[in-house]
């Protein structure tokens, strides 16, 4: 009987050597991802399948950013697992794709390079690469194209939320937005416990408190911020009385992102056309007692 040696993959080039290699793998969860306990669960399942077709592997730790930021020192198990690399008790990192790692091609190029001085190996499983010196121009030029196909993206994105915005639809994150929840796809519908603390708020501004009095006298009676926390501030205060949602009206577009590959975002000063909706959701607070507030706040400092 013949016996054919099987070819080696990319995998077993950088094994040899060792009897053990450590292996972390590396999952993010995207901002786009709208089911993403089934994401991670995809991602964890696939990598491990790799870790397994290697008898000389040995799984380290499985490091998961849930709440991603595109900013990879933002990224708690990113840095941890950088860590754990430099701190050698890590061989090599395995991850799904070049843009789960970093969809930025200065921290991708950085990273790898500082663990590769540490003799860790980075392995990306769809694009079947695994970084070394001799092809860096190969992959700092599909770095590139990541980043640039992630940039395209956002802003795909935005010409669409621009457009629905255009139409008078809007749909925005109502999840710390005190009074209120998501209703369907795109209306809110009120919370009437959290209401009566909206309601309280602008009744005590009215009445002369300041800022800071309303905020005592809230944790005094043990009531919470709509992020849930017991810790008031003056400033959050200020917000909720300046807070258009609360008369039913939104300004769609007050932010906007002026960076797309480091994901800043800032106050939109006419970068960008932003829109007015008034009454698109139920009211809170009457018109009249809003727009007294505002004049008050315009006239004082509280």
């Amino acid at each position: 009987m013949i016996r054919l040696k099987p070819k080696k993959t990319e995998y077993d080039k950088v094994c040899n050597g060792k009897l053990l290699q450590n292996v972390a793998i590396y999952c993010k969860i995207s901002k786009g991802d709208k089911e993403k306990s089934s994401s991670i669960e995809w991602q964890v399942k696939g990598l491990m399948q790799v870790v397994k077709q290697h008898p000389n592997w040995q799984l380290y730790k499985i490091y998961i950013d849930i709440k991603s930021d595109i900013n990879i020192k933002k990224r708690k198990q990113f840095q941890q697992m950088i860590k754990d690399c430099i701190n050698g008790k890590v061989d090599i990192v395995l991850t799904k794709s070049m843009s789960r790692f970093s969809r930025n091609t200065v921290d991708i190029m950085n990273v790898v390079r500082l663990l590769d001085r540490k003799g860790v190996k980075i392995m990306f499983d769809s694009e079947k690469f695994t970084y070394d010196k001799a092809a860096e121009m190969a992959f700092e030029i599909q770095a590139a194209i990541n980043e640039e196909e992630s940039v395209q993206k956002s802003k795909n994105i935005r010409w669409g939320l621009q457009k629905r915005q255009s139409e008078g639809h809007y749909a925005f994150n109502a999840t710390n937005l005190l009074g209120y929840r998501k209703f369907g796809d795109d209306g809110l519908e009120i919370v009437e416990d959290q209401a009566k603390i909206v309601r309280r708020i602008f009744a005590e501004f009215l009445a002369g408190k300041k800022f800071y009095q309303i905020a005592r006298g809230l944790e005094r009676d043990g009531l919470l911020t709509g992020a849930g926390n017991s810790k008031w501030y003056p400033n959050k205060i200020k917000q909720i009385l300046q807070n258009e949602n609360y008369v039913g009206d939104a300004h769609l577009g007050k932010y906007t992102t002026t960076d797309f590959r480091n994901n800043i975002v800032k106050k939109n000063e006419g970068l960008v056309q932003s829109y007015y909706v008034e009454n698109g959701h139920p009211a809170i607070i009457s018109r009249e007692d809003f727009e007294k507030v505002q004049n008050i706040i315009g006239s004082a400092k509280n």
